[in-house]
């Protein structure tokens, strides 16, 4: 059988003779471990900014994708404006060529070819004699 008692003895005479060995080992052990801990955080650390980055970029690139959608729309809609304002200009543009035809028909029928009938009508209505060059 095992003698406690003498077992103990000795394990103490060996821990007063080597106690220095002893707490060096005893405090490395202590200083492996918190490195340890401390890793294992900075790795879920990293881990965690890692995806709240990832999910930062995903956030971005989906405004982005919306406002690059709702840009085309805007260009399309721009476009399609365009469009009709030219069309509406280039009916106004026909209208006012055609008024401009029909007013000086108007104008000849009215004063004649050789401007007579003008003359005599600026004569009358700013009250002055016209007087041939």
């Amino acid at each position: 059988m095992i003698d406690y008692a003498k077992l103990a003895t000795a394990t103490l005479s060996f821990v007063k003779k080597h106690w220095k060995v002893l707490l060096i080992i005893l405090l490395a052990i202590i200083v492996f471990a918190k490195m340890r801990g401390d890793y294992s955080s900075l790795v879920a650390t990293f881990e965690s900014a890692t995806e709240s980055h990832q999910e930062q970029m995903d956030k971005v690139k989906d405004i982005h994708e919306q406002e690059l959608l709702a840009r085309d729309e805007l260009i399309k809609r721009y476009s399609e404006r365009l469009t009709e304002l030219e069309i509406k200009h280039s009916d106004d543009k026909e209208e006012l060529l055609k008024e401009y035809t029909k007013r000086k028909e108007a104008y000849v029928i009215a004063f004649g070819e050789n401007g007579e009938g003008l003359k005599k009508d600026i004569e009358n209505y700013l009250g002055i004699e016209y007087v041939k060059p």
